[in-house]
């Protein structure tokens, strides 16, 4: 009975965090192990699979393909971010992690500027094409997102959010992207309310599915129940990692 249990509790909360083998001794840590978040609930940061990135300066940022990057830019620069992404037609822009999803923002406008390639915006269901010296800016709480046109040329893109939210824009967008690239090394998944709190604190907000007077309330109370409530206050996760990001001083 015990042991079909201790596995059926396993099951049930596998989706809550990337688990890893546990190598403690003790009676407390095995109930732990079996109960799977409390020992993985920082796994990412842990691994023995993956060591976690130290990128808490202004420098070009990996991703997952070579051909692809995000770098965070100097505080007095106008623009936040700028991101190369590889043709469409390549493996590596098919792939969702390198496109945003569907997404609003609850306080911020977000301003982009094209500055090699052609780029496919979509907001609030409406198709927008941009091309090298163009300027969008998406309004707050428009559901938009964008990709690569072009089947053959790089699209290079910078963008920035509001001024007054930089401090806290950066860290989200460190804090996100780190995250990542740390779960793919550690070969483990995301956790799905470590994310949800991320977005929390970034002001950032999944599209769900449905009528928009409906989604959208969905969608705060889903950052706000499955982030900072079960992410931050059960299950120990943080809103930012000093490995990804350090405050300005």
């Amino acid at each position: 009975y015990f042991p079909r249990r201790a596995r059926h509790n396993q099951q049930k909360v596998r989706w809550l965090a990337p688990r890893l083998p546990c190598t403690c001794t003790s009676s407390t840590s095995r109930s732990q192990e079996v109960c799977g978040y409390v020992q993985a609930k920082n796994a990412f940061l842990s691994s023995e699979k993956g060591s976690t990135h130290h990128n808490c300066e202004p420098e070009p940022r990996g991703l997952r393909w070579g051909r692809s990057f995000i770098e965070f830019k100097a505080p007095t620069d106008r623009y936040l971010v700028i991101n190369r992404w590889p043709p469409s037609s390549s493996d590596a822009n098919r792939n969702i992690a390198l496109r945003p999803p569907l997404h609003w923002h609850r306080h911020q406008t977000e301003t982009f500027h094209v500055l090699e390639g052609t780029a496919e915006f979509l907001c609030d269901g409406q198709k927008i094409i941009k091309k090298a010296g163009d300027l969008i800016t998406i309004p707050t709480k428009a559901i938009h997102t964008f990709h690569n046109l072009s089947e053959t040329h790089e699209l290079l893109i910078e963008f920035v959010l509001e001024p007054q939210w930089r401090e806290r824009d950066e860290s989200f967008f460190r804090n996100v992207q780190s995250y990542r690239d740390d779960c793919r090394k550690a070969g483990i998944p995301r956790s799905l309310p470590q994310v949800l709190l991320f977005n929390w604190v970034g002001g950032v907000v999944l599209a769900l599915p449905g009528p928009a007077i409906i989604a959208k309330p969905l969608g705060v109370v889903l950052n706000f129940f499955g982030g900072l409530l079960l992410g931050k206050y059960v299950l120990g996760y943080k809103e930012s990692y000093p490995e990804y990001y350090k405050a300005r001083v």
